[in-house]
């Protein structure tokens, strides 16, 4: 019985006790709070972003995005609400069907595949790839003027020229100058224009009522007189002069609609 009773008399509290273990409990709770705060601000950015790129459905773009600044101008050549743009228009049709399938998987998303080909074609070597895309590019992008604007919806909308309504679009030569170019002066001297004293080239330029170019012309020499410039452009010309049968029924008065029936006219300074 002695023995049980000192075994009771040690597990006693006294007050200098609770004091002392709270106060080891409190530079305990100290220590860790210490050893915690010697992680540096960047380790734990580090981790945050790596959080943040597992949660992204875009991680290669959007760590360009982070950086700010002009980082997806300097590696694609387009600001980040041009990208942005583009990839909402194909971002429906890629995310159908991408990784769809059989087969192996592509391990990048589809903006992220987006983001490498745009920077492909600014930094790889080789542009064979513009030629094969351009088409499609422009067909998508690039309103087409002369099929929206025919005879009768410049007539509809009152876009005609004033003076001249019966003029579908004007028509002129502009000289663009050029360095003189290296070889012999018989060689160089095609390039020279006498009507303007300088050596470049001539485009014919084709402009409708409404501002918009719909065409330009292959680049001559400039001592290739302006008329022979629209001889051989006059394919283009008598494509996009003739007269459907909606556009026969309105009112011409120009000087050759008795000569001209089936054809417009087009206003040229020759």
């Amino acid at each position: 019985m002695s023995i049980i009773r000192g075994i009771r008399r040690t597990r006693e509290l006294t007050e200098e006790a609770i004091e002392e273990s709270v106060a080891r409990l409190v530079q305990g709770d100290e220590d860790r709070q210490a050893k915690r705060a010697r992680c540096t601000p960047t380790a734990r950015a580090a981790v945050s972003r790596d959080d943040e790129e597992g949660d992204s459905m875009s991680p290669m773009y959007d760590r360009f995005v982070r950086n700010g600044g002009e980082s997806i101008m300097q590696m694609t050549n387009v600001a980040e609400g041009e990208f942005n743009r583009l990839w909402q228009l194909v971002d429906d049709f890629v995310v159908l069907r991408w990784n769809v399938g059989r087969g192996k998987k592509c391990k990048f998303e589809g903006k992220n595949a987006l983001f490498m080909a745009l920077f492909s074609l600014k930094h790889c070597g080789k542009w064979d790839v513009v030629p094969m895309l351009s088409p499609f590019l422009y067909e998508y992008f690039v309103e087409d003027g002369n099929a929206k604007w025919g005879m009768r919806e410049l007539v509809v909308a009152g876009k005609t020229i004033a003076d001249y309504p019966c003029a579908r679009y004007a028509t002129d030569v502009t000289f663009q100058q050029a360095n003189i170019p290296y070889g012999l002066c018989e060689g160089r001297s095609i390039y020279y224009s006498g009507e303007h004293k300088l050596r470049g080239y001539k485009v014919e330029v084709s402009v409708l009522p409404t501002g918009k170019a719909i065409n330009y012309a292959q680049h001559y020499p400039g001592h290739v007189s302006d008329i022979e410039v629209f001889r051989k452009n006059q394919a283009f010309h008598s494509k996009n002069l003739q007269k459907s049968e909606e556009d026969k029924s309105l009112q011409d008065g120009g000087p050759l609609e008795a000569k001209c029936p089936d054809e417009g006219a087009l206003l040229t300074d020759k």
